[in-house]
């Protein structure tokens, strides 16, 4: 029996491809990495210092002085790792559209822009990064529920101090999630997200060009993420009087391709200003050369 022996992972009539049709932008990959590489890596992330705990020593838990401080904290925690996320994403994204998978891009493309306005959105908002750690804990508590249901032994298994934290952190931030009292009904108002805002409202107040970017970076590729029939549609091609499922994506691999790039270079934007970085002059050039590698504004997806 013949088999051919596997030498390698992906598509390679779809990488050579890429390769040319991405040569504009495979030159500038190399200078983004360099910029990439000063504006994340060598970086750490410093608690409040034991100075800065000392001025409001004698202050109560919520004043408004302590929490501004542990705001500030989560906050720089949440610009960073969110924002080194989304170089992550893009690298991703990079790979399956290298590989023919345009539409796998997109679905990359929606959770990068989704970290990238959050990311933006809770540096003008530092107070948004309470209910954004307790989302965690919401998370854990819902988690550990469904696999409880599912095997009543897994509480046996876990230790004391596992199940009384997940447990306990969980209820306090289910009830921190409380909104309000709704003033018609009298019942207490709860949200299952951590924010009550929409990301299209997060975008608004991060920024304009992130705003103007909803669209297609969100609206359209979250369609690919769920059963839809947007998203169905997307994979079919009318031939004649047949429907026939649509194997080339390469098209929809380049428009992810390039707003992936816009935002990744916007990204990097958001860092230099949060965390006053000093590589304006540095961001400038790869701002420029968004447009010159594509030239062109980001084609809809129909």
């Amino acid at each position: 029996m013949n088999t051919k022996q596997i030498v390698g992972i992906g598509n390679g009539e779809a990488q050579q491809r890429f390769m040319c049709e991405t040569k504009r932008f495979l030159e500038e990959w190399p200078l983004l990495q360099r910029v990439i590489e000063q504006v994340f890596l060598n970086r750490t992330i410093h608690p409040p210092s034991e100075e800065v705990w000392a001025r409001v020593k004698d202050l109560p838990d919520d004043a408004p002085e302590v929490l501004a401080i542990e705001d500030k904290y989560r906050t720089d925690l949440m610009v960073y790792t969110l924002g080194r996320i989304a170089v992550d994403d893009f690298s991703e994204l990079v790979v399956l559209a290298g590989n023919g998978y345009g539409i796998g891009a997109l679905k990359i493309l929606r959770g990068m822009y989704e970290r990238i306005v959050t990311t933006a959105y809770s540096a003008q908002t530092p107070e948004a990064s309470r209910a954004f750690a307790d989302s965690f804990w919401t998370h854990r508590l819902k988690l550990w529920k469904r696999l409880s249901a599912l095997d009543p032994t897994i509480e046996e298994r876990a230790t004391p101090e596992v199940v009384d934290t997940v447990k306990s952190e969980g209820k306090k931030a289910e009830e921190r999630k409380k909104m309000s009292v709704c003033k018609y009904c009298g019942q207490i108002r709860t949200q299952d997200a951590w924010t009550p805002l929409d990301l299209a409202s997060m975008a608004k107040i991060a920024g304009k060009y992130l705003e103007d970017l909803y669209a297609l970076c969100y609206l359209d590729p979250t369609s690919h993420m769920h059963a839809t029939g947007a998203g169905m549609t997307a994979r079919m091609e009318h031939m004649g009087d047949s429907w026939l499922y649509k194997m080339d994506t390469t098209a929809e691999g380049q428009i992810a391709l390039h707003l992936g790039h816009t935002l990744l270079v916007f990204n990097l934007g958001i860092q230099n200003d949060y965390f006053d970085l000093g590589l304006e002059d540095v961001l400038q050039a790869r701002f420029d050369a968004v447009k010159s590698v594509w030239q062109s504004a980001p084609e809809s997806l129909g």
